[in-house]
């Protein structure tokens, strides 16, 4: 099992349902590292992405 996260200095992992950071390089490495892979993430995290993942 492996774990990816990211957070701020005060360890903030989100503000108002957005990152409190953009940095284009981070968002393309999470893709990669995770796409054909099962992701697990909270209620908030999964309505905030843009494609709809169904299950096979």
């Amino acid at each position: 099992m492996i774990f990816i996260w990211a957070e701020d200095q005060n360890h903030g992992i989100g503000l108002k349902g957005t990152l409190p950071w953009h940095l284009p390089a981070d968002l393309k490495f999470f893709k990669q590292t995770t796409m054909g892979n099962t992701l697990v993430s909270g209620r908030r995290t999964f309505a905030s992405y843009k494609k709809t993942i169904t299950a096979p």
